[in-house]
């Protein structure tokens, strides 16, 4: 695949997260704070659940072990405490 056809493909990745954030900002703003954080549950619970069913069987063709799964967690964990602590 030549270099400039890989990188306008790079760049066509930019469309769905700017249209996605564009949306989100216009359909949530101005809504209740449940609303929003029940958006932001739904989008956190596809993200993990694209992690766990996708990337981490990928990344690693080995058993998991208990500290890297309570890693896992943890790390989605304190991203939602830091996020709610600094709103």
């Amino acid at each position: 695949m030549p270099r400039v056809q890989r990188f306008l493909m790079l760049a066509a990745f930019i469309i769905p997260v700017w249209l996605g954030a564009t949306l989100g900002y216009w359909g949530l703003r101005g809504q209740s704070d449940l609303l929003k954080l029940v958006v932001l549950a739904f989008t956190t619970g596809t993200l993990i659940t694209a992690i766990v069913e996708e990337i981490i069987p990928e990344a690693h063709q080995t058993q998991d072990t208990n500290w890297s799964t309570l890693t896992f967690i943890g790390s989605f964990a304190l991203s939602i405490l830091f996020s709610s602590y600094l709103e």
